[in-house]
């Protein structure tokens, strides 16, 4: 109510004319500002006070600043006066807006005289003051460099041929079954894994508990053989594809619920015994105490043993992707992952190398943002980033053989489409704006709804396409 009486009170001195919501909140604070010291008054005296068009100062504001970190060298002159008009520009450009109310707090006092915005006075200066520190040469060099790589002329791409030899590295029998596959993947050795481990826990577990109840299953525990294992997991294989509500539904007599094959390969107490005794890593090397331990120590062996399977049985066509997937977990868990746009959205995170097949070639899962967690090498991560290390890891032998690699704009970087061309190694793939150095003639320029621009940079080409929003790429393929 009270910005509305001043506005009308405002209106009429005026004449006929509308003020405008600077206008009127300028008018309301105008009193306030006359009770702050002699210092303050003189600091902000350089404000603009003429109240016609105080949206065409606030609009040649932002231009100011716009000059100011996106200066390009066609607009500017070498020398001191240019430097020194930006130093002034900016403390008046704050002060200006300071008593506005609306968008108080750019220069060194705006935050105070705003009144209403004095929260964002501390930002505002820093921003001010930052921009005013900030060397205009510097960008203006820049600038020149940068549209000395980039041209607008383009040329057939020098891709690597492809020197892999895909297919399956493993022998295999005439007219092979689904279960010859599979056998490739889960072998005798795999198997005597799952042996060696749930027989010891399940001997730990009884000595650590000599007073059972007579009615454990523990006490009628003898230990697993291969036969016996392999039994139980084909049987937990088929219960991802026949759902029960519950693991008894499965052995159930009822006529409704019964016609399974479960009873007829083993007793319900026998399969939840080795459930409840399964086991992948002896528990004595395992401390749990250890703020260096590794996190993922209770399934390493198997894990390391399935992966290490899919690299050496198979070797991926020309075409592959990596991306991060998300493993559906919703129980307690140190690094499981939050990621929004996944469908399982909480889980954990692994970092996976697939062909075009969907075969999974390699993979590792994420454990956490500590030091040497993952594994990282440390020079890949000073040199590609943290995501961009990610790369090498994932293609290991692959690398200097001619591969295709896709990836999306986590990934991609000049920096690690240069280090895979450099490896042999073609790349495409989304880009973020802020992770490619461009000149600001190729990103500022107006662009057409589907429409669509490009620049190369020797192998690198850069694309620019405005869809529904503006999307760029990065490609050493095109």
């Amino acid at each position: 109510m009270y910005v509305y009486g001043k506005s009308k009170m405002a209106a009429s001195s005026h004449g006929s004319r509308r003020m405008t919501i600077e206008e009127a909140l300028d008018e309301i604070f105008t009193d306030r500002d006359s009770e702050f010291s002699d210092e303050e008054s003189e600091d902000g005296s350089d404000y603009n006070g003429d109240s016609s068009g105080s949206e065409e100062n606030d609009e040649s504001d932002e231009e100011v600043e716009s000059f100011e970190e996106h200066e390009s060298p066609s607009t500017t002159s070498a020398g001191e006066d240019s430097e020194s008009e930006e130093e002034d520009a900016a403390p008046n450009r704050g002060q200006g807006r300071g008593r506005g109310g609306r968008r108080g707090g750019k220069g060194d006092h705006g935050g105070g005289q705003g009144g209403r915005n004095a929260a964002r006075g501390g930002c505002g200066r820093e921003r001010g003051a930052h921009g005013a520190r900030q060397p205009h040469g510097q960008q203006v060099v820049q600038q020149a460099a940068l549209e000395t790589q980039w041209i607008s002329v383009d040329r057939e791409p020098n891709i690597p041929p492809f020197t892999g030899t895909p297919g399956i590295k493993v022998p295999l029998p005439n007219n092979p079954s689904t279960g010859d596959f599979l056998n490739l993947f889960l072998t005798d050795e795999f198997f005597d894994i799952l042996i060696e481990q749930t027989n010891l826990y399940a001997t730990q577990y009884k000595r650590n508990n000599p007073n059972l109840p007579p009615h454990s299953r523990a006490n009628e525990w003898f230990d697993t053989t291969r036969a016996e294992m392999k039994q139980f997991v084909a049987l937990s294989l088929l219960m991802g594809i026949v759902r029960e509500p519950e693991i008894a539904h499965y052995w159930s007599t009822n006529p409704l619920l019964k016609g399974s094959i479960f009873n007829s390969v083993m007793p319900q107490n026998r399969f939840q015994s080795i459930l409840q005794f399964l086991h992948f890593a002896d528990n004595r090397q395992f401390d749990p105490n250890d703020p260096d331990r590794d996190r993922l120590y209770k399934v390493r062996p198997v894990v390391e043993y399935l992966v290490n399977k899919f690299r050496t049985v198979y070797v991926p066509e020309d075409h592959i992707s990596i991306d991060k997937e998300l493993l559906l977990w919703k129980g307690h868990l140190a690094f499981k992952q939050y990621i929004a746009m996944k469908r399982a959205r909480f889980g954990i995170k692994l970092f996976s190398l697939c062909e075009t097949s969907g075969y999974l070639w390699n993979s590792f899962v994420y454990l956490g943002k500590e030091p040497n967690r993952n594994g990282d090498d440390p020079d890949l991560v000073r040199r590609l980033g943290k995501s961009g290390a990610v790369i090498p890891r994932q293609m290991g032998t692959l690398l200097n053989k001619g591969y295709r690699l896709y990836v999306n704009s986590w990934y991609t970087s000049q920096v690690s489409f240069n280090y895979l061309h450099e490896h042999n190694t073609a790349a495409y793939g989304t880009a973020r704006k802020n992770r490619i150095k461009l000149p600001r003639e190729f990103t500022d320029a107006p662009l057409a709804k589907v429409e669509h621009s490009f620049q190369r940079n020797g192998e690198l080409l850069a694309v620019r396409l405005h869809d529904k929003k503006e999307i760029y790429f990065l490609s050493t393929i095109h």
